[in-house]
């Protein structure tokens, strides 16, 4: 099977850290330090929302946001730089849009389609 282009060429070790950070810049706009081109433009708008919150809505949804934005958080180290994103937290579904994208770009690739259509390009570290 041959690697979707985003992964040609490159290691294509898949760790936590990459999994969470991948679905966490879908988050962030260029405001946050990330760019991302998308059909030759780039993505002003994050690529995914959380619901919002209103009155009555379905538990699964408090959980949703809870596991996103508990798991997205990052160590500091003692010189106030950001680390690795916290161990031992509630973020099975945010590593779950994680799998989904790594599953659209192989399994993309190996239909013949170019499975990614963005480029990110990061232009700050610390986001």
């Amino acid at each position: 099977m041959n690697a979707a282009p985003e992964l040609q060429d490159k290691e294509t070790a898949c760790n936590r850290f990459e999994t969470i950070d991948r679905v966490v810049r879908e988050f962030l706009t260029p405001a946050e330090g990330v760019v991302e081109i998308v059909n030759g433009a780039v993505r002003e708008t994050p690529a995914l929302l959380l619901p919002l919150r209103v009155p009555g809505q379905p538990p699964i949804l408090k959980l949703v946001d809870a596991h996103h934005v508990t798991g997205s958080e990052r160590a500091k180290s003692a010189d106030g730089s950001l680390g690795d994103y916290v161990d031992g937290c509630e973020n099975h579904l945010l590593l779950a849009n994680g799998y989904a994208k790594l599953a659209e770009i192989v399994g993309g690739s190996s239909m013949g389609r170019d499975a990614s259509s963005s480029l990110k390009i990061p232009v700050a570290a610390g986001f």
